[in-house]
């Protein structure tokens, strides 16, 4: 009986095949400089403002429903 020298997978020698390297844009530096939106301060106002304004009117309609009982 013959024997057959048969390499596994596990047992193959690995050829490294060379991976190219892909070059990596170094990330921006923040703008210091740059200002926000006129909108946005504008919205942040109003809805500080709403937000005021619920207060103030679930504050009275709690006055004069606890003032019934």
């Amino acid at each position: 009986m013959a024997e057959e020298t048969i390499q596994s997978a596990q047992e193959a020698p690995v050829q490294e095949t060379p991976v190219p390297e892909i070059p990596v844009p170094a990330p921006e530096a923040p703008n210091r400089n740059r200002k926000g939106s006129p909108l946005l301060v504008i919205l942040t106002v109003l809805l500080t403002l709403v937000g005021i304004t619920d207060l103030v009117l679930w504050g009275v309609v709690g006055y004069y429903f606890l003032r019934n009982f």
